[in-house]
């Protein structure tokens, strides 16, 4: 099976109340860390919904919960960041500003991309359990990714994929008239979640045998 970043870019105006909840995201980016926190839970709960089978975007309706998992997900994002952040802070003493900001962003993309299947992993065992172990059990988020290196491949490709489609779409809309550049930020939140979901429905994190995700982009293209 391999992943559909086709559906994953339609998920977030797929529901009829997409312009209200996308807006709520947008507010939540302009706060920071309370805001920020509850977005994290709010991406949580939204790759819950993929791996249930619920193609729909979370109802704005547990601030508190969002709260709470949000931020053991952002500490759980920095663990396996952190070999960048040490990266980023060594770089950024020995080079000139322009200099690092150029291979930062290089590094910075090409690391989300590798990461990508044991971040997800952690992820999507979270958003099913809210047990925060899953972060720091390395081995079972390999071993993930061993029993599906096929599936893995696909998640890189169409990762990566993503991460040009929004490194072009949110300058441009921000530069254009910033609304679309903003809907760009807080719909790929919820296009990332979907991934997540879908791989986390391969990795059996939904409590199946794994293996039930979408068709891959390419046949729904057909």
């Amino acid at each position: 099976m391999t992943i559909n970043l086709g559906k994953a870019l339609n998920f977030p105006f797929s529901d009829k109340d997409w312009v209200s909840k996308i807006v709520l995201a947008i507010v939540m980016l302009f706060i920071p860390f309370l805001g920020w926190a509850i977005l994290a839970g709010y991406f949580v709960r939204t790759i819950k919904n993929v791996m249930t089978g619920n193609e729909l975007l979370p109802e704005w309706d547990d601030w508190g919960g969002d709260l709470g998992r949000g931020f053991m997900a952002i500490i759980g994002y920095l663990i396996y960041y952190a070999p960048l952040i040490l990266l980023g802070c060594c770089s950024s003493a020995i080079a000139d500003d322009n200099a690092a900001f150029g291979c930062g962003s290089i590094v910075n993309l090409l690391y989300g991309v590798a990461i990508a299947p044991f971040l997800f992993s952690a992820m999507a065992r979270f958003a099913m359990t809210e047990k925060f172990d899953v972060f720091l059990d390395i081995s079972g988020r390999f071993a993930d990714f061993n029993n599906h290196t096929d599936e893995a491949t696909s998640l890189w490709v169409n990762v990566f994929a993503l991460n040009v489609i929004m490194f072009f779409a949110v300058p441009i809309g921000l530069v254009l008239c910033c609304i679309p550049g903003l809907v760009a930020i807080a719909a790929n939140v919820a296009i990332t979640a979907h991934l997540v979901g879908q791989w986390g429905r391969i990795i059996g994190a939904d409590g199946s045998d794994g293996g039930d995700a979408s068709p891959s982009i390419d046949a729904a293209i057909a």
